[in-house]
């Protein structure tokens, strides 16, 4: 059955390209934490749904309106962060758009803005049947998740049967304004602990092991690699002192100045690509380095520290642009975390639950709930710190606890 749009109203909103977006892998003893951040111009906070989306259902419908690529049936049920009516973004049909999430079998994928890759996808073809292997780029984050169940199953498949990526096809969609956002890459990752980035240029598709961990926008995923190079001389100590130093009235020059931090001196502080890719790589190997993480905690840990230096800050970006919504993956465990601009208590959705209690299940309805939740980010202790109020805020502290926010239960 065809997902459901829900009517939105007239809404004012400026969106522009996500061209922002940052993704990270956090190695631990138990698994891989799997951290992205979603950026946006305007003010879509909330708009943003998370759904389930049942083996059976017919998806690809914003596909087929904009490139003529067939629809297709879920093999795999998942989990999504959606944009229910894609027309907020200018251009794009008035359809779901799914741009991140995570299946039953752990295999995650997201979307990020590439424009090197607009026009460069393939020519649609108006005669392919419907069990054609076309797919349209704008709904490859969901057929990648109703499709496949590892990375290794994803490049089979596109070795073997040619998966072309098809472009707009402006013979069916004739549009005086195309979609603003026409190029895209995408970050894939599953249970086994392999991540690949897919990106198509010149027409073709690039599947490059994410050995690195890290991705972020324009240039292409190639040119970041070798941009790694230009900072080698980081370190994850503190540098010696100077071997030319010389004895001068105020003492030894030059000598450590005092303080930290001098091993990542010069580290690139913006949020171009360039810049994010270079201190999330750079920040995530040493953490790892001199502080090998065992659990998965620890890798959420670690994970929401990196998330935070890429956080952009409504007002800071000339076009407004903001990190709209968090989230974090772990693949091994199929456990998917959330958190929005103005919330920052990460919810989470447990997909195995979900999995046992039927909600993938073949006719199972599509169920959804607003990303964006007004619940508390901040508990107030102070009454911890007293003898009166000790025993009443204890068990609002307890009560939060055990109350999580997931779609229509707990998770």
């Amino acid at each position: 059955m065809k997902s459901s749009t829900i009517a939105l109203g007239a809404l004012a909103v400026l969106a522009t390209s996500s061209s922002a977006c940052t993704t990270v892998s956090v190695p631990t003893s138990e698994g891989d934490v799997v951290g992205r951040t979603m950026e946006l111009g305007g003010d879509l906070h909330d708009k943003w749904i998370g759904s389930t989306h049942a083996r059976g259902e017919e998806m690809g419908f914003g596909g087929n309106q904009i490139c003529g690529a067939p629809t297709w049936t879920n093999k795999h049920g998942f989990f999504s962060i959606d944009l229910p009516d894609a027309s907020l973004l200018s251009g794009f049909p008035s359809e779901l758009l799914v741009t991140d999430g995570m299946n039953e079998a752990g295999l995650s994928a997201s979307a990020q803005v590439l424009q090197a890759s607009a026009g460069n996808y393939m020519v649609p073809d108006n005669s392919t049947s419907s069990n054609s292997t076309s797919v349209c780029w704008l709904e490859m984050v969901p057929w990648l998740l109703a499709n496949f169940a590892s990375v290794d199953e994803l490049k089979s498949a596109f070795g073997d049967s040619g998966v072309a990526i098809v472009d707009v096809d402006t013979s069916i969609y004739p549009k005086t304004i195309m979609p603003m956002v026409r190029g895209l890459h995408w970050g894939v990752d599953d249970a086994q602990g392999n991540h690949v980035v897919l990106e198509v240029l010149g027409g073709t598709l690039h599947i490059s092991d994410n050995t690195v961990g890290v991705l972020t926008n324009d240039p292409p995923f190639a040119w970041h690699l070798d941009n790694l190079r230009q900072y080698s001389n980081f370190s994850p100590r503190q540098g010696s002192p100077s071997s030319v130093a010389v004895d001068t009235e105020i003492g030894m020059v030059p000598m450590n100045a005092p303080g930290f931090g001098f091993n990542l001196q010069g580290m690139p502080g913006s949020f171009t690509p360039a810049d994010r890719f270079v201190r999330m790589f750079y920040l995530k190997q040493h953490a790892g380095l001199l502080n090998p993480l065992s659990t998965i905690a620890e890798g959420v840990t670690v994970a929401t520290g990196l998330l935070a230096d890429t956080f952009i800050v409504k007002g800071t970006m000339p076009d407004l642009t903001t990190t709209t919504y968090s989230v974090l993956k772990v693949p091994s465990k199929q456990e998917y975390y959330y958190k929005t601009y103005d919330n920052s208590q990460w919810k989470r959705v447990q997909l195995s639950v979900l999995k046992t209690s039927g909600a993938f299940a073949e006719g199972a309805s599509l169920s959804s709930d607003a990303l964006s939740h007004k619940g508390p980010s901040v508990v107030d202790v102070t009454g911890a710190f007293s003898r009166q109020g000790a025993a009443a805020v204890d068990s609002r502290v307890h009560a939060a606890a055990a109350s999580k926010v997931s779609l229509r239960g707990s998770a």
